[in-house]
């Protein structure tokens, strides 16, 4: 539900959103396509939703794996969803990972790490789960 995510859009009836996505995930004819045009629907009318925004975010890593060549399909929605949902740790998780599936750069990482860190997060635990990210990532 909004009210848990972090915040909402007002724009349209985000639980509604979730399970129209599900039932197209379950459909034999529910593309990939198909479904991101559902996302993309949902997150206009609620901009501010951190658990659309989530959703999105890891239905496109699912979708379009861990290729190299896909990297600009998934940084757009991930940076999209940053710009909207700054507070979300977990986005913010799942942008570090995009962008080490996209082999950016030590330095590229190195200043999306630091300006992660230098957002203010929602909670504690957003923070922690962050720093956990960042430090993999250096680990790796």
């Amino acid at each position: 539900s909004s009210s848990s995510s972090g915040g909402g859009g007002g724009g349209g009836n985000v639980d509604a959103w979730h399970r129209y996505i599900s039932l197209e995930e379950r459909d034999d004819n529910g593309t990939p396509a198909r479904i991101q045009c559902i996302f993309e629907r949902a997150i206009r009318k609620n901009a501010l939703d951190a658990s659309l925004w989530l959703r999105y975010v890891r239905f496109a890593m699912k979708v379009f794996g861990t290729s190299a060549h896909t990297f600009c399909i998934m940084k757009e929605i991930s940076d999209r969803a940053i710009r909207n949902v700054t507070w979300c740790g977990a986005l913010h998780v799942a942008r570090i990972l995009i962008y080490e599936i996209g082999n950016s750069s030590a330095d590229v990482m190195h200043q999306l790490i630091n300006t992660t860190l230098s957002t203010t997060l929602a909670t504690p635990q957003d923070l922690v789960v962050v720093v956990v990210a960042a430090t993999n990532y250096y680990w790796r």
